[in-house]
């Protein structure tokens, strides 16, 4: 895991502790991705997310099981 992969864990890890779930734009700036990029995951079925009245949230489990995830491909694809 890179240092800033590991600081945006810690930071969604903190903000965990007061929120259960996040807006599209802090998804985005946890991620460090565009708004695009987001919807693009959550498309595909990679991001589990759900709508309350018209917002779309990510919850913080599902964007753990997101990240987790996405390690566990790049290190499969790097052959660790």
């Amino acid at each position: 895991m890179s240092e800033s992969q590991s600081a945006r864990l810690k930071a969604i890890n903190s903000a965990r502790a007061l929120r259960s779930a996040f807006s599209i734009p802090e998804v985005m700036e946890a991620l460090g991705v565009s708004r695009q990029t987001v919807y693009d995951e959550i498309n595909a079925g990679r991001l589990r997310s759900f709508r309350v009245a018209s917002r779309r949230l990510v919850s913080a489990n599902a964007l753990d099981a997101y990240i987790r995830g996405r390690e566990t491909a790049e290190a499969l694809s790097a052959g660790e």
